[in-house]
């Protein structure tokens, strides 16, 4: 063979033995090169991460229902507590403007007949004069009546949750008016000190979940009309 054909053969055999290296040389450093954040989050999560994940969220879950529920709860309460208490000063606030009219005299029964504690009683208000005599109305009774089904024996007799409850009347020429429900067993009461009235009522219902809220309100009333001589 010619030296340059030798030459030629060399020379091809050398680039071919360049070339496998150069191939060897980029695998390996494929292979070496670490897998990067963004191609193993590509590859999907294991079933540890997946379980953690889903522990930590059913907890997260669990604590915020939990919040929920109580909030709603505590939210409840106070919107029953409030509205009991709106509705007993308001009755007190009506039966006092209406009974500070009335005289000890005509209150029955009257003193010193009258016991400590009432709850019922009859009064009559002034509704005007007529050459200087107070003309007195018809005769007013307020009164505590149990709630159908209730009777005074310490027992939930119609099943509502509250024991012995009833509600209060006003009745005057034979028309009886409900003034309030949710009067408690005892919530109704008055006791009077010389020309003093006191008023006392005590309210009573349910919140959301079923449990007895309670509120009372009491004041005293001086009665504007003097007794007879």
């Amino acid at each position: 063979m010619a030296d340059e054909e030798w030459s030629q053969v060399l020379s091809t055999a050398y680039d071919s033995g360049a070339e496998v290296r150069n191939i060897k040389m980029i695998t390996q450093h494929i292979t070496s090169t670490p897998v990067s954040q963004s191609s193993r989050l590509c590859a999907g999560f294991t079933l540890l991460e997946i379980v953690i994940v889903m522990l930590i969220f059913s907890i997260i879950s669990t604590a915020a229902l939990t919040l929920l529920i109580s909030s709603q709860n505590v939210f409840g309460s106070g919107t029953t507590i409030a509205n009991l208490e709106n509705q007993a000063r308001r009755i007190v606030e009506q039966l006092a403007n209406e009974i500070q009219q009335s005289s000890v005299s005509r209150l029955s029964p009257a003193p010193p007949a009258l016991p400590e504690y009432l709850d019922s009683m009859t009064y009559q208000i002034n509704i005007g004069y007529v050459n200087g005599v107070i003309q007195w109305s018809t005769p007013i009774t307020l009164a505590f009546q149990y709630a159908a089904g209730e009777t005074d024996d310490g027992i939930d007799n119609n099943g509502n949750g509250m024991i012995d409850e009833g509600f209060l009347t006003r009745t005057q020429d034979g028309v009886t008016q409900y003034i309030t429900y949710w009067v408690k067993d005892d919530g109704f009461h008055l006791s009077i000190d010389r020309n003093k009235l006191r008023i006392h009522l005590e309210l009573e219902n349910t919140n959301n979940r079923g449990t007895i809220m309670e509120t009372s309100v009491e004041t005293i009333v001086e009665l504007k009309n003097p007794s007879p001589k």
